[in-house]
């Protein structure tokens, strides 16, 4: 209905998109934006909207004169703002059926109790070219996994969101990697964390303990203490650590005072190891919020995650959408005595209200692709300019001789062949990260790929390490190198 679309003018940006003969545009005389896709199938109807976000360029002249306002020649180049596109493999050299390997690896996995359900997704020259869900949200009697669904990254919060407020003060000079926790942080004048170089702690070489069981302060005999937790909301009880459970509202300080409390690892020929550490993070956070004076998931929303419209990449999500669609972790018997969804796995983060330097972000598989493509194209993505250049490389390369890692990325391992977390055919220049609860994501920008691999493989229970066993994440990394390979 044009008078529809005249009258929806009035109020917003509307473009009209006409799929058919291009004499019909003359009425449509007069709307302000147009495209003219001149035929109606299911490619125009795929490419048309890519066009209009800009995943796509666009370019065509009209060959006729329809009317005064749609003249012969009217149109150009209109150029694309290097967002995700969709194609097929072979459009970007890779081998479909090679791909199709990844559904053997994957329904393996769930046959053998590794995840009851798994997202994967490929990404090649910024065109997802494979993206399938596979299996249930549970076991038994649930439905099936699909593209919404919404998973807890657990440590890949630390690159997705606590580095990328790093990255972010970093390129901008208000955060310098050469100086030590206590530059930034009073409150660790006088304790063995004051000295403690950034650089070092992103790297995990500052001697940090790998990580503290701090709910374990917080029960007896198997049961909470009535101090810190109790089974409603109540004035003192305000901060939801599960379904009908509730913490002291003074417990985040509590957890702080604790891991700024705790002891240092001993050195090592004058040096601190490497030792891959949740501590990292929690001080992390503490610097980037010290800095922009703003809570961790609120800068990344601001500056990050809405302007990328990354709408289901959150923290907390059981208080903004419904449980439906996230899939349930562990049935936590040891501490919150309780089946949990939609709340943070990691216990730690759980107590430190949901919004934590090493874990606590949800999202979808295509909002960690957006994410990535922002990493591969310099800190670029569509209209939005998050980092300035170099500050990816900066970050992402190796760091030291000690460990594969960069600052808070991991890497493939150095030697030739070996993968370490990653697929052993995965160039050294890869980065990403994998997260406890059954995922993954890496980018590699030799060859401008991103893979990203999400689960719930601690639903019922996190001692089940099937994934890891099978070699499953890896597998699949590998699938996709030889679908390059083979065309």
């Amino acid at each position: 209905d044009v008078a529809l679309l005249r009258k929806l003018e009035q109020r917003q940006k509307v473009v009209t998109v006409l799929f058919g003969n291009a004499y019909a545009s003359r009425f449509i005389e007069g709307l302000g934006n147009v495209v003219f896709a001149y035929e109606n199938n299911d490619m125009t109807q795929k490419l048309s909207p890519q066009v209009l976000f800009g995943a796509r360029p666009g370019m065509g002249i009209l060959p006729v004169s329809v009317s005064p306002t749609f003249s012969h020649g009217l149109g150009g180049y209109m150029e694309g703002l290097r967002r995700l596109a969709y194609g097929t493999p072979e459009s970007v050299g890779m081998n479909s059926q090679t791909l199709d390997e990844i559904d053997e690896v994957v329904e393996k996995a769930i046959k053998m109790q590794a995840t009851p359900g798994a997202n994967v997704l490929v990404v090649k020259d910024g065109k997802v070219v494979f993206e399938r869900s596979y299996g249930q949200l549970e076991y038994k009697n649930s439905p099936k996994v699909n593209s919404e669904t919404l998973y807890d990254l657990a440590s890949i919060t630390k690159v997705l969101a606590t580095t990328q407020a790093v990255m972010f003060l970093h390129s901008r000079g208000e955060l310098d990697m050469d100086k030590t926790l206590g530059d930034y942080l009073p409150e660790l004048k006088g304790t063995n964390k004051e000295d403690l170089v950034l650089k070092d702690v992103m790297a995990h070489e500052a001697g940090l303990k790998a990580f503290i069981p701090h709910y374990v302060k917080t029960v007896q005999s198997g049961q909470w203490r009535p101090e810190y937790y109790q089974a409603s909301a109540a004035p003192g009880f305000s901060r939801p650590v599960s379904n009908d459970m509730y913490a002291v509202d003074g417990l985040r300080d509590s957890i702080w005072s604790w891991t700024v409390a705790s002891d240092l690892l001993p050195k090592s020929g004058g040096r601190n190891r490497y030792v891959y550490s949740d501590l990292t993070m929690y001080f992390m956070q503490a610097v980037v919020e010290k800095i922009v004076n703003q809570p961790l998931d609120q800068f990344l929303e601001q500056n990050f995650y809405a302007p990328l419209g990354l709408y289901t990449m959150t923290f907390n999500p059981f208080n903004k959408m419904s449980l439906d669609n996230i899939a349930p972790t562990e049935d936590d018997v040891a501490f919150r005595k309780r089946q949990v969804r939609g709340y943070v796995h990691d216990p730690g983060a759980a107590m430190y209200g949901g919004v934590a330097g090493h874990a606590g972000l949800f999202g979808r598989a295509n909002d960690l692709a957006v994410m990535m493509q922002m990493m591969l194209n310099e800190g670029y993505y569509g209209d939005v300019s998050l980092l300035k250049p170099g500050t990816v490389s900066q970050f992402t390369k190796r760091q030291s001789n000690q460990s594969r890692r960069g600052w808070g990325w991991d890497k493939p391992e150095p030697e030739a062949g070996r993968g370490g977390s990653a697929g052993d055919l995965a160039p050294k220049s890869t980065f990403g990260h994998t997260g406890f609860t059954g995922t993954c994501v890496w980018a590699d920008p030799k060859n401008d790929l991103i893979y990203v691999f999400l689960s719930n493989r601690v639903y019922p229970d996190a001692e089940n390490k099937k994934l890891l066993s099978a070699n499953i994440r890896t597998d699949i990394h590998d699938i996709i190198y030889k679908a390059m390979a083979k065309n």
